[in-house]
């Protein structure tokens, strides 16, 4: 009877195992387990219906077959606890990036030095969450939980990436980017500036025969947008019958 037992013991291990591996291989390559609880309650589940029916009912060692169903159990809330904590590893690395996203995002949109509450609502939302995501995975009824330390450590550390963003080499390189975004900015309003003043060059000509008459000329040309001419003037202006001229000379010079 007690070699029924182990080998039934020893099988249902082994198929459990195989349920705990495929879980495994998807949390290694990083991703989240929907419904994680409920699956390991049914991974548990099955093993122990399996067991039960795998000896014999009749047998009298009562003893070793709830020995054996404990650790069937123990063993399989073993492996989902390490599924768990690499998860909740996963988690953090994930919220911690969107933190940082959130950071930047609230960086870029304010033209001055963020201020300290909005910078502490962000830890706050971000912490919020993780505790969210991470209560999804857990199940108390199954023993199936992380330490509560697990989240006093994620409130530290986004409490500190919040207060030491902007000397952060992140926090730097936005600042960089900023500045670079204002001279842009500052660069294309001058150009327009510019691109709507005309370019205007003038010519003045100054026409002096002998004799107390003298005659001036003007000669303008203005361009304007792309150098198409925008006005052209030329004036002349015989000056010779000025009132200073008659007085001296007491003549009319055409």
């Amino acid at each position: 009877m007690l070699f029924d037992i182990e080998t039934a013991y020893l099988y249902v291990l082994n198929q459990a195992d195989l349920s705990i591996g495929n879980m495994q291989k998807r949390v290694n390559v990083g991703r989240i387990l929907a419904n994680f609880p409920e699956r390991v309650k049914g991974i548990i589940s099955a093993a122990l219906m399996d067991f039960s029916h795998r000896i014999n009912f009749s047998t009298l060692m009562v003893r070793e077959r709830t020995e054996k169903a404990r650790m069937i159990r123990d063993t399989i809330l073993s492996g989902a606890l390490k599924l768990l904590e690499q998860q909740v590893y996963i988690l953090e690395i994930q919220h911690i990036l969107s933190l940082k996203k959130d950071l930047q995002n609230l960086y870029l949109k304010s033209n001055n030095d963020v201020p300290m509450i909005d910078l502490q609502k962000l830890a706050r939302q971000s912490l919020w969450d993780f505790k969210a995501a991470v209560a999804l995975l857990q199940d108390d009824s199954i023993g199936l939980n992380v330490p509560d330390v697990k989240s006093s450590e994620y409130a530290v550390k986004a409490d500190a990436i919040v207060k030491d963003f902007a000397d952060s080499p992140e926090g730097r390189m936005l600042e960089l980017k900023k500045i670079e975004g204002k001279l842009n900015k500052s660069q294309k309003k001058r150009k327009g500036l510019f691109e709507m003043l005309g370019v205007s060059l003038s010519i003045v000509g100054m026409l002096r025969p002998h004799g107390f008459g003298n005659l001036q000329g003007l000669l303008t040309y203005a361009t304007s947008f792309l150098g198409l001419p925008l006005d052209f003037m030329l004036g002349l202006q015989n000056d010779g019958d000025s009132l200073e001229v008659r007085m001296i000379t007491g003549l009319k010079l055409s």
